[in-house]
């Protein structure tokens, strides 16, 4: 074009100022090389979100901010809850790693199991709280769930507090 117009064309790619956030769903392979290319365009600040595919396990300086919901057996592994578990069933199992979902949510089968047993049927008031989130029964019997969210920071899961209203 340049030639085509006898005079030198100049560009600045510049983004968008109506974005707020970025939702990225794919697994960490996938983000682990756009959260980079996200950065090389000037777009590394705007918030990202993700699935809790997002996450295997390995934080790293890759998915640098990137804000994604999970279980606790996931990004709270030091927690003593999680730590019990991970501990009986590794020393009954073996290496659980690769079924480390599933045994969260038998754990919190019999957690709520056992409260429903009780008489103590887990309400949005006083939910239950367990290594998959924190659970309730609503009145027609669902059982509901709500995940935290955590970021990657510094190559570290960071938790995020609950949004204002507990969840």
């Amino acid at each position: 074009m340049q030639s085509v117009l006898d005079m030198p064309l100049a560009f600045q790619p510049r983004r968008r100022a109506d974005v707020d956030f970025i939702f990225m769903p794919g697994t960490a392979a996938t983000l682990r090389q756009w959260r980079p290319q996200l950065r090389f365009q000037g777009a590394g600040d705007i918030p990202a979100y993700a699935t809790s595919e997002a996450f295997d396990g390995r934080a790293g300086d890759e998915l640098q901010g990137l804000i994604f919901p999970d279980i606790d057996w996931m990004i709270a592994p030091q927690s003593p809850v999680v730590t019990t578990l991970r501990t009986a069933t590794t020393d009954a199992f073996g290496d659980t790693t690769p079924r480390g979902r599933l045994f969260a949510l038998g754990h919190d089968a019999w957690l709520l199991h056992a409260a429903l047993r009780a008489g103590r049927s887990p309400s949005p008031a006083a939910p239950l709280t367990g290594v998959l989130g924190t659970l309730f029964v609503d009145e027609e019997g669902r059982v509901h769930r709500s995940l935290r969210f955590a970021r990657i920071d510094d190559g570290q899961i960071k938790l995020l507090d609950p949004p204002d209203g507990g969840g």
